[in-house]
C-alpha cells in the first residue's frame, strides 16, 4: 500500500517497512541455524559418547556435521564448554579408567583399543587428563 502511493513520505516508510522485514526475515533464520547446529552437535556427541575409543578428529567431526571446522569447534565448544579434542580426551580417558579398574587388561592394549600408537603416550595423556598414571590409578584402593 505505501509501496504505490508516489508521495516521497510513503516511498521512505514503505523502504523502512521492508528493512524490518527483512530484518525479522534474517533473525529467524539466524536462531533456525543455530537450532539446527545445535541438534547436529548433539547427535554428533551421542556418536561420540556411543564409541569413545574411535579416532575422533575436529575436521572428521565437523565434516560428519557438514560444517566447517572452526565452525564446528565453535558451537561444539559453545555446546560443551570444551574443545573437540578437551571432550574426547576426557571421554577416552573416563572410559580408560573405567577399563583399568574392572578389567586385567594390560595398559598397552588399553590404550591401542583407545588408538593410541604407543602406551608411553597414552600414559602421558592419561596424566595430563586424570592428574595420575594409568598404573597409579589402577592401583588406587577404591
Amino acid at each position: 500500500e505505501l509501496a504505490e502511493n508516489p508521495a516521497k513520505d510513503a516511498q521512505i516508510k514503505a523502504n523502512i517497512e521492508l528493512q524490518h522485514y527483512l530484518v525479522n526475515i534474517y533473525l529467524e533464520n539466524q536462531q533456525r541455524n543455530t537450532t539446527n547446529k545445535t541438534e547436529i552437535v548433539d547427535r554428533m556427541l551421542k556418536q561420540i559418547i556411543a564409541a569413545p575409543e574411535n579416532k575422533w578428529s575436529a575436521e572428521m567431526m565437523a565434516d560428519m556435521c557438514n560444517l566447517s571446522k572452526s565452525h564446528f569447534s565453535r558451537v561444539f565448544k559453545e555446546r560443551t564448554g570444551m574443545t573437540p579434542k578437551a571432550y574426547v580426551d576426557r571421554l577416552k580417558m573416563d572410559a580408560a579408567a573405567e577399563q583399568l579398574t574392572s578389567t586385567q587388561k594390560s595398559i598397552a592394549d588399553i590404550a591401542i583399543y583407545f588408538g593410541f600408537n604407543d602406551q608411553f603416550h597414552f600414559s602421558r595423556r592419561f596424566k595430563e587428563v586424570k592428574g595420575v598414571s594409568p598404573l597409579a590409578f589402577r592401583n588406587c584402593p577404591r
